[in-house]
């Protein structure tokens, strides 16, 4: 798998806000940076020195830190049982949504 550089977190960043429907704003405070280093890191021009905030915010969205961290091309942490083909790990329409939200308050 090759290194995660700086312009490849951007990349997984873009891919999973838009697979989350969330606005630049929204992720910012969902991952627990300000918008200015949120757009940073957006923009490939650092990768978090700290990863806690990034992790819970993947264990929140059911988004692999794997992925994340560049070391495989799964952006979910899981196959959806109901919709395999159509799942995104966010459909508030699914069965196993309600179950998750659940979790994820915990």
């Amino acid at each position: 798998m090759p290194e995660l550089t700086p312009e490849r977190f951007a990349s997984r960043l873009e891919a999973i806000r838009l697979a989350l429907g969330m606005t630049p704003e929204e992720m910012a405070r969902d991952v627990g940076v300000t918008l200015r280093t949120y757009r940073k890191y957006a923009k490939g021009e650092g990768i978090p020195r700290r990863v806690d905030p990034l992790l819970t915010f993947c264990f929140r969205h059911g988004i692999s830190s794997d992925y994340v961290l560049g070391k495989t091309e799964e952006m979910f942490q899981f196959k959806c049982p109901y919709r395999p083909q159509v799942c995104r790990g966010v459909d508030r329409d699914c069965p196993l949504f309600s179950i998750l939200e659940a979790v994820n308050r915990v």
